[in-house]
Formats: structure tokens, sequence, C-alpha cells
């Protein structure tokens, strides 16, 4: 029941409710979690962070900068970034090493404080 509640407390933009009786309240805070996608900037082989660039391996649950290095595209002798376009926590991804990917591919997904 909470499930619902918050969801159309989320939906119609309500951010609070408080119950009271007896000199007693209850409080239900709503927030609202923005989400985005780090998506693939080019085609080619995922690569991890983290094997020889110094940088330490994005986990699931981890709070990332924006423009954090999350990863790589290899395009032979090139590496192109991927970037986080915002700063939030990791909540799903992370494709494995060597995955082929093509453009717009989304890899990431990040919470995004509000």
């Amino acid at each position: 029941m909470a499930d619902r509640l918050l969801a159309r407390m989320l939906a119609i933009g309500e951010a609070a409710f408080v119950v009271g009786a007896g000199g007693e309240l209850l409080g239900f805070a709503a927030t609202a979690r923005r989400r985005a996608s780090v998506t693939s900037p080019a085609s080619g082989p995922f690569l991890c962070c983290g094997d020889d660039d110094g940088l330490a391996a994005p986990a699931l649950g981890a709070e990332v900068a924006a423009g954090a290095v999350l990863g790589y595209l290899g395009n032979g002798a090139v590496r192109i970034p991927v970037s986080a376009p915002a700063a939030g926590r990791i909540t799903d991804g992370g494709p494995p090493a060597g995955t082929c990917l093509r453009q717009g591919d989304i890899l990431f997904t990040l919470d995004i404080p509000t």
C-alpha cells in the first residue's frame, strides 16, 4: 500500500503526507529520483577502467562525479572514454569487458540527486 501511495504522491507532485491523532504525528515524505543513462559514444568493444589507466573500476552503488570516466570503447589503438553525464550513483549496468557495442547503447544507469 505504501508503494501505491508513494507512486501517487510523485505523480501529482506532492512531497509530504502528515497524519495526526491524539497529539501524535506520523509523516511520510516522497522524494523524486531522476535517472540518467550513460550511453555509448561510438561503436566498438567495451573496455573496463582499472586495467592499466590508474582509475578504479566503477562498481554498482558507487558515487561518481560528472565527467568521471566509467570505461572506454576500443577502436583500434584509440580509446574513446565513456563518461558520466552528471554526478550520481551507479544503479545499473556495466557491460563485461569485450562486449561489442553500438553508438547509443545504454551502458550504465545513474540515480541523480534532486
